[in-house]
Protein backbone atom coordinates (compact mmCIF):
# COMPACT_ATOMS: atom_id res chain seq x y z
CA UNK A 1 0.00 0.00 0.00
CA UNK A 2 2.84 2.44 0.98
CA UNK A 3 4.51 1.91 -2.51
CA UNK A 4 1.23 2.16 -4.45
CA UNK A 5 0.26 5.31 -2.38
CA UNK A 6 3.62 6.78 -2.87
CA UNK A 7 3.54 6.06 -6.40
CA UNK A 8 0.06 8.03 -7.30
CA UNK A 9 1.33 10.93 -5.73
CA UNK A 10 4.35 11.17 -7.83
CA UNK A 11 1.69 10.73 -10.91
CA UNK A 12 -0.30 13.13 -9.86
CA UNK A 13 2.31 15.51 -9.25
CA UNK A 14 3.91 15.11 -12.34
CA UNK A 15 0.35 15.46 -14.46
CA UNK A 16 0.36 18.58 -12.60
CA UNK A 17 3.39 20.10 -13.47
CA UNK A 18 2.83 18.67 -16.89
CA UNK A 19 -0.08 20.91 -17.18
CA UNK A 20 1.68 23.74 -15.76
CA UNK A 21 4.17 23.35 -18.29
CA UNK A 22 1.92 23.08 -21.23
CA UNK A 23 0.26 26.69 -19.57
CA UNK A 24 3.98 28.08 -19.33
CA UNK A 25 5.12 27.21 -23.07
CA UNK A 26 1.46 28.44 -24.23
CA UNK A 27 2.64 32.25 -22.63
CA UNK A 28 6.23 32.15 -24.22
CA UNK A 29 6.72 33.50 -27.58
CA UNK A 30 6.61 30.93 -30.47
CA UNK A 31 10.47 32.20 -32.18
CA UNK A 32 11.49 32.50 -28.47
CA UNK A 33 10.78 28.44 -27.69
CA UNK A 34 11.97 27.59 -31.20
CA UNK A 35 15.27 29.01 -30.86
CA UNK A 36 15.80 27.67 -27.12
CA UNK A 37 15.02 24.31 -28.99
CA UNK A 38 17.69 24.39 -31.18
CA UNK A 39 20.14 25.46 -29.02
CA UNK A 40 19.27 22.47 -26.92
CA UNK A 41 19.87 20.07 -29.46
CA UNK A 42 23.03 21.46 -30.79
CA UNK A 43 24.46 21.59 -27.45
CA UNK A 44 23.65 17.95 -26.78
CA UNK A 45 25.25 17.12 -29.90
CA UNK A 46 27.91 19.15 -29.43
CA UNK A 47 28.60 17.87 -26.04
CA UNK A 48 28.12 14.42 -26.99
CA UNK A 49 31.08 15.16 -29.36
CA UNK A 50 33.25 16.46 -26.50
CA UNK A 51 32.95 13.71 -24.18
CA UNK A 52 33.63 11.37 -27.14
CA UNK A 53 36.94 13.16 -27.93
CA UNK A 54 37.69 12.93 -24.07
CA UNK A 55 37.30 16.71 -23.27
CA UNK A 56 34.53 16.62 -21.58
CA UNK A 57 34.54 13.18 -20.03
CA UNK A 58 36.27 13.30 -16.99
CA UNK A 59 34.04 16.28 -15.73
CA UNK A 60 30.64 14.58 -16.88
CA UNK A 61 31.67 11.32 -15.13
CA UNK A 62 32.68 12.89 -11.74
CA UNK A 63 28.96 14.95 -11.88
CA UNK A 64 27.27 11.89 -12.54
CA UNK A 65 29.08 9.90 -9.55
CA UNK A 66 28.01 12.77 -7.40
CA UNK A 67 24.08 12.83 -9.03
CA UNK A 68 23.26 9.32 -9.26
CA UNK A 69 23.39 6.87 -6.86
CA UNK A 70 25.24 3.75 -7.47
CA UNK A 71 22.04 1.69 -8.63
CA UNK A 72 21.44 3.96 -11.48
CA UNK A 73 25.41 4.52 -12.73
CA UNK A 74 26.08 3.52 -16.12
CA UNK A 75 29.23 1.46 -16.35
CA UNK A 76 29.52 -0.61 -19.38
CA UNK A 77 32.33 0.96 -21.58
CA UNK A 78 33.09 -2.76 -22.74
CA UNK A 79 29.54 -3.17 -24.20
CA UNK A 80 29.81 0.34 -25.55
CA UNK A 81 33.21 -0.24 -27.46
CA UNK A 82 31.34 -2.57 -29.36
CA UNK A 83 28.71 -0.94 -30.27
CA UNK A 84 30.82 2.14 -31.30
CA UNK A 85 34.17 1.64 -30.94
CA UNK A 86 34.45 3.99 -28.01
CA UNK A 87 32.83 4.69 -24.84
CA UNK A 88 29.50 5.94 -25.29
CA UNK A 89 28.65 10.17 -24.49
CA UNK A 90 26.36 10.76 -21.24
CA UNK A 91 26.92 14.39 -21.29
CA UNK A 92 25.65 14.32 -17.51
CA UNK A 93 22.82 11.99 -17.33
CA UNK A 94 22.52 8.54 -15.93
CA UNK A 95 23.17 7.13 -19.26
CA UNK A 96 23.48 7.36 -23.14
CA UNK A 97 20.32 6.53 -23.60
CA UNK A 98 18.56 9.65 -21.68
CA UNK A 99 21.16 11.51 -23.87
CA UNK A 100 19.20 10.36 -26.69
CA UNK A 101 15.73 10.44 -25.37
CA UNK A 102 16.62 14.29 -24.34
CA UNK A 103 17.54 14.67 -28.22
CA UNK A 104 14.82 12.94 -29.72
CA UNK A 105 12.34 14.98 -27.74
CA UNK A 106 14.07 18.85 -28.46
CA UNK A 107 14.65 18.23 -32.13
CA UNK A 108 11.22 16.83 -33.34
CA UNK A 109 9.77 19.81 -31.25
CA UNK A 110 12.02 22.34 -33.00
CA UNK A 111 10.96 20.57 -36.50
CA UNK A 112 7.50 21.05 -35.37
CA UNK A 113 7.88 24.45 -34.83
CA UNK A 114 9.99 25.57 -37.38
CA UNK A 115 9.36 22.61 -39.90
CA UNK A 116 10.37 23.76 -43.68
CA UNK A 117 12.64 21.57 -45.99
CA UNK A 118 15.75 23.65 -44.83
CA UNK A 119 14.79 22.60 -41.02
CA UNK A 120 14.53 19.24 -42.06
CA UNK A 121 17.46 19.01 -43.46
CA UNK A 122 19.21 20.55 -40.38
CA UNK A 123 16.92 17.54 -37.99
CA UNK A 124 18.10 14.29 -40.13
CA UNK A 125 21.57 15.72 -40.39
CA UNK A 126 21.97 16.37 -36.60
CA UNK A 127 20.51 13.04 -35.96
CA UNK A 128 22.87 11.33 -37.74
CA UNK A 129 25.38 12.62 -36.04
CA UNK A 130 24.01 11.82 -32.48
CA UNK A 131 23.40 8.35 -34.01
CA UNK A 132 26.98 7.73 -34.96
CA UNK A 133 27.89 9.50 -31.52
CA UNK A 134 25.84 7.08 -29.52
CA UNK A 135 25.02 4.44 -31.65
CA UNK A 136 21.05 4.42 -29.42
CA UNK A 137 17.96 2.65 -31.11
CA UNK A 138 16.13 5.94 -29.70
CA UNK A 139 17.61 7.80 -32.48
CA UNK A 140 17.00 5.09 -34.95
CA UNK A 141 13.00 6.18 -33.82
CA UNK A 142 13.48 10.25 -33.74
CA UNK A 143 14.10 9.81 -37.31
CA UNK A 144 11.49 8.29 -37.92
CA UNK A 145 9.50 10.83 -36.20
CA UNK A 146 11.08 13.43 -37.84
CA UNK A 147 9.83 12.05 -41.38
CA UNK A 148 6.52 11.62 -40.13
CA UNK A 149 6.22 15.15 -38.97
CA UNK A 150 7.51 16.06 -42.62
CA UNK A 151 4.62 13.83 -43.46
CA UNK A 152 2.11 15.72 -41.98
CA UNK A 153 3.18 19.20 -42.69
CA UNK A 154 3.36 18.43 -46.46
CA UNK A 155 0.47 17.89 -49.16
CA UNK A 156 2.05 18.06 -52.71
CA UNK A 157 3.27 15.09 -54.21
CA UNK A 158 6.67 16.89 -54.83
CA UNK A 159 7.02 17.58 -51.51
CA UNK A 160 6.56 13.70 -50.72
CA UNK A 161 8.78 12.44 -52.71
CA UNK A 162 11.11 14.74 -51.48
CA UNK A 163 11.21 13.36 -48.34
CA UNK A 164 11.24 9.83 -49.84
CA UNK A 165 14.45 10.70 -51.19
CA UNK A 166 16.06 12.63 -48.16
CA UNK A 167 15.07 9.31 -45.96
CA UNK A 168 16.93 7.56 -48.44
CA UNK A 169 19.55 9.60 -48.31
CA UNK A 170 19.67 9.91 -44.54
CA UNK A 171 19.65 5.98 -44.59
CA UNK A 172 22.59 5.37 -46.64
CA UNK A 173 24.22 8.02 -43.78
CA UNK A 174 23.68 5.61 -41.15
CA UNK A 175 25.13 2.57 -42.93
CA UNK A 176 28.31 4.67 -44.35
CA UNK A 177 29.43 7.29 -41.78
CA UNK A 178 30.01 4.62 -39.10
CA UNK A 179 29.17 1.17 -40.39
CA UNK A 180 29.90 -0.48 -37.09
CA UNK A 181 27.44 1.17 -35.44
CA UNK A 182 24.66 0.44 -38.09
CA UNK A 183 25.82 -3.10 -38.24
CA UNK A 184 26.17 -3.34 -34.41
CA UNK A 185 22.82 -1.62 -34.13
CA UNK A 186 20.99 -4.52 -36.73
CA UNK A 187 22.88 -7.40 -34.95
CA UNK A 188 21.54 -6.66 -31.38
CA UNK A 189 17.99 -6.42 -32.51
CA UNK A 190 17.97 -9.59 -34.75
CA UNK A 191 19.80 -11.39 -31.79
CA UNK A 192 17.65 -9.66 -28.81
CA UNK A 193 15.17 -13.24 -29.35
CA UNK A 194 18.09 -15.40 -28.73
CA UNK A 195 17.75 -14.35 -24.67
CA UNK A 196 14.22 -14.03 -24.06
CA UNK A 197 14.46 -17.49 -22.56
CA UNK A 198 17.57 -16.51 -20.17
CA UNK A 199 18.52 -13.72 -17.79
CA UNK A 200 20.33 -11.41 -19.66
CA UNK A 201 18.39 -8.61 -20.68
CA UNK A 202 19.27 -6.32 -23.82
CA UNK A 203 18.30 -3.10 -23.72
CA UNK A 204 16.19 -3.97 -26.81
CA UNK A 205 14.11 -6.33 -25.03
CA UNK A 206 13.76 -3.98 -22.11
CA UNK A 207 12.18 -1.68 -24.26
CA UNK A 208 10.29 -3.41 -26.93
CA UNK A 209 9.84 -6.92 -25.89
CA UNK A 210 9.44 -7.76 -22.11
CA UNK A 211 7.38 -4.99 -21.31
CA UNK A 212 4.90 -6.36 -23.70
CA UNK A 213 5.16 -9.60 -22.81
CA UNK A 214 4.63 -9.17 -18.91
CA UNK A 215 1.74 -7.33 -20.21
CA UNK A 216 0.50 -10.24 -21.59
CA UNK A 217 1.17 -11.89 -18.22
CA UNK A 218 -0.70 -9.44 -16.63
CA UNK A 219 -3.84 -9.04 -18.73
CA UNK A 220 -4.65 -13.15 -18.45
CA UNK A 221 -4.70 -12.15 -14.70
CA UNK A 222 -5.87 -8.91 -14.41
CA UNK A 223 -7.72 -7.45 -17.66
CA UNK A 224 -9.65 -4.76 -16.46
CA UNK A 225 -7.51 -3.17 -13.73
CA UNK A 226 -3.78 -3.79 -13.85
CA UNK A 227 -1.48 -4.45 -10.88
CA UNK A 228 -2.72 -0.98 -9.88
CA UNK A 229 -0.17 2.06 -10.17
CA UNK A 230 3.29 1.43 -9.83
CA UNK A 231 2.44 -2.31 -8.64
CA UNK A 232 6.25 -2.89 -9.64
CA UNK A 233 6.70 -5.36 -6.31
CA UNK A 234 3.43 -7.31 -7.88
CA UNK A 235 4.76 -8.08 -11.57
CA UNK A 236 6.76 -11.10 -10.11
CA UNK A 237 3.52 -12.83 -9.41
CA UNK A 238 1.99 -12.52 -12.94
CA UNK A 239 5.22 -12.61 -14.86
CA UNK A 240 6.75 -15.52 -16.61
CA UNK A 241 9.76 -14.35 -17.68
CA UNK A 242 12.67 -15.57 -16.24
CA UNK A 243 14.20 -12.34 -15.12
CA UNK A 244 14.08 -9.94 -12.58
CA UNK A 245 10.43 -7.99 -11.86
CA UNK A 246 11.76 -4.83 -12.44
CA UNK A 247 13.62 -5.93 -16.36
CA UNK A 248 10.24 -7.76 -16.30
CA UNK A 249 8.76 -4.35 -16.40
CA UNK A 250 11.47 -3.16 -18.32
CA UNK A 251 11.39 0.87 -19.80
CA UNK A 252 8.46 0.81 -22.00
CA UNK A 253 5.72 3.54 -20.89
CA UNK A 254 2.81 2.40 -23.04
CA UNK A 255 3.41 -0.69 -21.72
CA UNK A 256 3.60 -0.06 -18.09
CA UNK A 257 0.20 2.15 -17.97
CA UNK A 258 -1.36 -1.04 -19.34
CA UNK A 259 0.30 -3.22 -16.88
CA UNK A 260 -0.89 -0.55 -13.84
CA UNK A 261 -4.10 0.08 -14.89
CA UNK A 262 -5.35 -2.98 -17.26
CA UNK A 263 -7.52 -2.34 -20.01
CA UNK A 264 -10.28 -0.42 -18.73
CA UNK A 265 -8.24 1.81 -16.47
CA UNK A 266 -6.14 2.30 -19.45
CA UNK A 267 -8.77 3.06 -22.16
CA UNK A 268 -10.27 5.41 -19.35
CA UNK A 269 -7.14 7.61 -18.67
CA UNK A 270 -6.23 8.16 -21.82
CA UNK A 271 -9.76 9.03 -22.84
CA UNK A 272 -9.23 11.74 -20.06
CA UNK A 273 -5.71 12.86 -21.92
CA UNK A 274 -7.52 13.24 -24.98
CA UNK A 275 -10.22 15.13 -23.85
CA UNK A 276 -7.95 17.58 -21.91
CA UNK A 277 -5.74 17.81 -25.15
CA UNK A 278 -8.78 19.08 -26.84
CA UNK A 279 -9.94 21.65 -24.01
CA UNK A 280 -6.69 22.77 -23.87
CA UNK A 281 -7.70 23.84 -27.93
CA UNK A 282 -4.44 21.54 -29.14
CA UNK A 283 -4.83 21.14 -32.85
CA UNK A 284 -3.60 17.97 -35.07
CA UNK A 285 -4.10 15.78 -31.88
CA UNK A 286 -3.19 12.62 -34.72
CA UNK A 287 0.36 14.11 -34.53
CA UNK A 288 0.43 14.65 -30.59
CA UNK A 289 -0.41 10.89 -30.52
CA UNK A 290 2.44 9.73 -32.85
CA UNK A 291 4.50 11.70 -30.88
CA UNK A 292 3.82 10.26 -27.15
CA UNK A 293 3.69 6.50 -28.69
CA UNK A 294 6.90 7.02 -29.73
CA UNK A 295 8.41 8.38 -27.02
CA UNK A 296 6.85 5.89 -24.99
CA UNK A 297 8.83 3.31 -26.81
CA UNK A 298 12.04 4.79 -25.23
CA UNK A 299 11.52 5.22 -21.61
CA UNK A 300 9.54 3.55 -18.76
CA UNK A 301 8.17 5.60 -15.70
CA UNK A 302 4.95 6.79 -16.56
CA UNK A 303 4.35 8.30 -13.54
CA UNK A 304 7.00 10.48 -13.48
CA UNK A 305 7.58 13.90 -14.14
CA UNK A 306 10.30 13.16 -16.96
CA UNK A 307 8.00 11.30 -19.08
CA UNK A 308 5.11 13.84 -18.19
CA UNK A 309 7.81 17.16 -19.06
CA UNK A 310 8.55 15.59 -22.68
CA UNK A 311 4.67 14.50 -23.14
CA UNK A 312 4.05 18.52 -22.10
CA UNK A 313 6.37 19.55 -24.33
CA UNK A 314 4.98 17.58 -27.25
CA UNK A 315 1.45 19.14 -26.71
CA UNK A 316 3.42 22.54 -26.33
CA UNK A 317 4.95 22.89 -29.43
CA UNK A 318 2.19 21.10 -31.56
CA UNK A 319 -0.54 23.19 -30.00
CA UNK A 320 1.52 26.64 -30.98
CA UNK A 321 2.31 25.04 -34.23
CA UNK A 322 -1.11 24.44 -35.25
CA UNK A 323 -1.41 29.14 -34.61
CA UNK A 324 0.17 30.86 -37.66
Amino acid sequence: IDQKLFGLVQGVAAIIGAVLLLKLLDDLPRHWVARVLLVLSVALVAGAFLEVIGVLRPISDSFREVAFPETLFYESDERDVTITGFPRPKFFTAEPSYLAIGFFAFINSWLILTYSKKSLFVACSLTVLMFVLTGSPVIVISLIVSLVIAQFSESDFTSLAFIGVLACVVGLGLASTQPQVFTSFLERVGESYQYLGTSIPTSENLRLVFPYLTLVDVLRVSPFFGVGVTGKELIERYSSLPVDPSAALGNNALASIFIYLGLVGSLLFIKFTLDYWRRARVGRIALLVVLVLALSQTMGGPETLKFWGYVSLFAGVVKKSSVP
